[in-house]
């Protein structure tokens, strides 16, 4: 993915990060010059708060990403539902220390938040 561009702006600069995005893009010191741009995806957090996180897409008109969790195993064969509940914490663990996948026609990037 060496035509992914990652930012990480805070709340304080996410908009100047934004308005000169385009610029990055069409004049910037980077070897995408002359590619299609297929979209761009912003994650950010609300008042820098980590509980109240946002997300948005927009994809060319022809552009697609797919955005979901990473992979949780599943539950054992057999495990009866009073497991499931001891186990509720323990699981809302291990989901949290999984990130996010967002995958296109271009390719695939992981992050987490």
């Amino acid at each position: 993915l060496q035509h992914l561009h990652v930012f990480f702006p805070t709340p304080s600069n996410l908009t100047p990060t934004l308005e000169n995005l385009e610029k990055y893009m069409l004049y910037g010191e980077h070897n995408s010059k002359g590619r299609k741009w297929v979209g761009t995806i912003v994650i950010g957090e609300k008042g820098g708060g980590k509980g109240d996180v946002w997300f948005e897409a927009a994809a060319g008109w022809r552009g697609w990403c797919k955005v979901e969790r990473e992979e949780v195993g599943a539950f054992p064969v057999g495990v009866c539902p009073s497991d499931v509940v001891e186990e509720r914490g323990r699981r809302q663990e291990v989901l949290d220390g999984k990130g996010w996948r967002v995958s296109s026609e271009a390719g695939e990037y992981t992050f987490k938040l």
